[in-house]
């Protein structure tokens, strides 16, 4: 990804293939035609911003529809393709999030937590997409139980924010905040947290 404009225009591109090819074969329940169609247009596309936002995408609208083994494949696959991409790993850890529920299996939390470290150790070396797998680091530890490690990232958050010249998403993250029970979180960190959002 050479700058944000480029970036732009190659979410603008996925978002079209997504919302009118892809996600319609998945509601018809067209599995193997959503991804042939995608294979498709990896076959003939170079750009690895681009790629990695379809691998992600198709994962995500198999898990959505119940093809969780072809899911969980692809997002393995966009790893496999940027093992120094932290979206890819954090993607892959946000799966297992998601097949966690509704129950909360324990050993997907537990992988969730661990791809999510993964995450963000490759965010710090490449220096780019720390809050966005931060805030999905929060979420993680919270449905595990982690309180540390929802104070830990929440600090983190707090100390890159704002941080305009990195690459990384503008918003600041609260939707999960209500969630931690009263006492998990020191409170003077959830006041200077929510005073941030604000």
């Amino acid at each position: 990804m050479s700058n944000n404009s480029d970036e732009s225009s190659e979410y603008n591109r996925w978002v079209e293939i997504q919302t009118q090819v892809l996600t319609p074969l998945g509601r018809r329940g067209e599995r193997d035609a959503l991804i042939e169609t995608a294979e498709g247009v990896l076959a003939a596309e170079a750009n690895q911003a681009f790629r990695q936002l379809l691998i992600m995408g198709v994962s995500a609208i198999l898990q959505v529809h119940g093809w969780d083994a072809e899911s969980l494949a692809w997002c393995e696959r966009g790893v496999a393709e940027a093992p120094d991409d932290p979206t890819a790993h954090n993607g892959l850890a946000m799966w297992y999030y998601a097949s966690s529920q509704p129950e909360w299996r324990s050993d997907h939390l537990e992988k969730a937590l661990e791809l999510s470290a993964e995450a963000v150790a490759k965010a710090h070396a490449s220096g780019s997409w720390r809050r966005y797998v931060l805030h999905d680091r929060c979420r993680i530890a919270l449905a595990a139980g982690r309180y540390d490690i929802v104070a830990e990232a929440m600090a983190e958050i707090l100390e890159i924010w704002p941080n305009p010249d990195e690459l990384d998403i503008p918003m600041f993250e609260t939707d999960w905040l209500d969630a931690i029970p009263a006492g998990a979180v020191e409170a003077g960190l959830l006041e200077r947290y929510r005073a941030a959002a604000d």
